[in-house]
């Protein structure tokens, strides 16, 4: 079993931060890529950006044309 029945209600900390996140969409300037900050002390996600912007409902569609969800994300090759 996955879950556990017991209460695991706690708290949500977000760890990103503004100026990264502006500082990180200006260092692509249009550009296509992803930046990722990360601390290297706590492992906490600083920053997250990436261009283009990921749209799940194109990978919705795209799967439903092609039928097998691993071979559209994956440009025709299939992964295990």
């Amino acid at each position: 079993q996955t879950f556990s029945r017991e209460d695991q209600t706690g708290s949500v900390v977000m760890t990103l931060r503004n100026d990264l996140q502006a500082a990180a969409k200006q260092a692509l300037q249009g550009r296509e890529g992803s930046v990722v900050v990360i601390d290297v002390r706590s492992g906490a996600v600083l920053a997250m950006y990436s261009n283009p912007t990921f749209d799940p409902n194109t990978v919705a569609v795209q799967r439903r044309r092609c039928g097998d969800h691993r071979r559209c994300l994956c440009g025709g090759g299939v992964a295990d």
